[in-house]
């Protein structure tokens, strides 16, 4: 049983924005752009929280918190950054630099 009713008519066309309630979940559907506007928003997921789109944009600092479902990030395809890449602190980007370096054969040390 649906919590929403449509009522067509002969005058009434098909809803193109509208929320769905099906057996499966609940679709909000939009041509246009949808808005979520709160001081804080969370999402919940038991198993998967999946962002479908072409392009993302994060607008603002990305931190991934020690809570229940801290651990690995795993990137699939090439990673460009701008600025400095840090690994456990340490300038791990194009301009790093390694202590001792000399030419030949050997492994240079851990970066400065």
């Amino acid at each position: 049983m649906a919590d929403g009713l449509y009522f067509g008519g002969l005058l009434n066309g098909t809803p193109v924005q509208y929320v769905q309630f099906t057996a499966g979940g609940i679709n909000v559907v939009s041509p246009s752009k949808v808005t979520v506007q709160a001081p804080n928003i969370e999402l919940n997921a038991a198993a998967q929280c999946a962002l479908n789109s072409p392009v993302i944009v994060l607008n603002g600092t990305v931190q991934q918190g020690a809570g229940s479902f801290g651990g690995t990030s795993t990137w699939q395809g090439n990673m460009n950054t701008l600025g400095t890449l840090r690994n456990n602190g340490k300038d791990v980007g194009s301009t790093h630099t390694h202590p001792g370096v000399q030419s030949g054969p050997s492994n240079t040390g851990t970066p400065n």
